[in-house]
């Protein structure tokens, strides 16, 4: 009789237990959804990172992407703005082992956006939940580009007529004329200027390399100039309008110098070919 009790009883807990909805917690969850995810885009490249998950079973992580070829940065901001992410089609492009929080995406198209989420998995093959969402633009860049002053006199010689401009979505050195910004020695100014046809530029500061440039998504909204004079290791964001929309780009002044005809300056540079796009 008492073995019947103890049966009586075990069955009565199960019955209430089931009744009140209460749930016993899983032993062995799914890792959680990772945190911090951020993303450094470069040319024909993005690098995601982001926290460690706190899991002792975590074996990784894995690494998710959607795009669409023909959308522009208008149409991001106002698709995830109006309705979110949920219907994205997102493929597993990677995975990383526990001990990495970093993936390299590589071959991608400049221009064009990305949009990241990041699980973590443990060593039972459970997946956890997906991270916040993060996006990124790949844009073009170049190294060593090398102008030379031209002179309102036009006593600089040949160089400083036909390598005075530089066009950033073609990277091509250029007379003054047709350039998205140019080198320009101005009468009365005690130093060459950079100057942008029918744009803007504004001093962004000193960096030490290129890559201190990458990640600018909030750009200025004051201080713009129609030209300004080059420091030598500082940096400069550029507004380049055109005939329906407009383009972000940035330099970095290498070298400043002159020799018997003109002044010259060396710059490394970025350029995003996606219009109204500020990631740089």
């Amino acid at each position: 009789m008492k073995h019947l009790f103890i049966l009586l009883g075990a069955v009565l807990s199960s019955v209430l237990l089931g009744c009140s909805g209460i749930t016993q917690p899983e032993s062995n969850p799914p890792p959680a959804a990772p945190q911090g995810l951020r993303s450094i885009n470069g040319d024909h490249q993005i690098t995601l990172e982001w926290e460690p998950v706190q899991d002792p079973d975590l074996a990784g992580y894995y690494i998710y992407c959607y795009s669409k070829f023909l959308w522009d940065w208008g149409w991001w901001m106002w698709i995830l703005a109006t309705k979110g992410d949920e219907n994205f089609e997102y493929k597993r492009v990677g995975q990383v082992p526990a001990s990495t929080t970093r993936f390299l995406h590589q071959d991608l198209y400049n221009g064009i956006t990305y949009i990241y989420r990041v699980s973590a998995f443990d060593t039972k093959g459970k997946e956890g939940p997906r991270s916040p969402y993060i996006l990124d633009t790949p844009r073009d860049e170049g190294y060593g580009v090398k102008l030379w002053a031209a002179r309102e006199d036009w006593t600089g010689g040949e160089k400083s007529e036909n390598e005075s401009g530089f066009i950033f979505l073609s990277a091509e050195v250029c007379p003054w004329y047709g350039a998205d910004i140019l080198f320009w020695y101005g009468e009365g100014e005690k130093f060459p200027m950079m100057y942008v046809n029918d744009g803007w530029i504004q001093e962004y500061g000193p960096v030490k390399s290129l890559q201190e440039l990458q990640g600018i998504d909030q750009l200025p909204k004051e201080g713009w100039k129609s030209k300004i004079r080059l420091s030598e290791g500082y940096a400069y964001i550029v507004y380049i309008p055109g005939p329906i929309s407009y383009h972000y780009a940035a330099l970095r002044v290498t070298e400043l110098g002159e020799d018997a005809e003109s002044y010259y300056v060396v710059f490394d540079w970025v350029y995003q070919p996606d219009h109204d796009n500020p990631q740089l």
